[in-house]
């Protein structure tokens, strides 16, 4: 399992994304094995997710865990639009 938990002044969120072998889900409930965390604050996560987060502030970004797995939920990077 993989927990990432975002904060913020009035957020406070947490996913947690649970491995069969071959796919990765997202569950409401922790997994039994914690592989990898990470813990930012909202600004950090919306800077990440829009590749807006400088090398030094990631740092600040607390990740613990696999190292494979830490650096591919750092290299995350997410679409942000309206749909259509």
């Amino acid at each position: 399992m993989v927990e990432v938990a975002v904060s913020g002044p009035e957020l406070e969120l947490q996913w947690n994304l649970v491995s069969d072998g071959a796919t990765w889900q997202f569950q409401p409930m922790a997994g039994d094995r914690l592989i990898a965390q990470l813990r930012m604050t909202s600004d950090q996560a919306w800077r990440l997710l829009s590749n807006n987060l400088d090398q030094d502030a990631q740092t600040h970004i607390i990740a613990s865990g696999d190292p494979d797995i830490v650096d591919s939920l750092m290299r995350t990077r997410a679409i942000i639009g309206m749909p259509k």
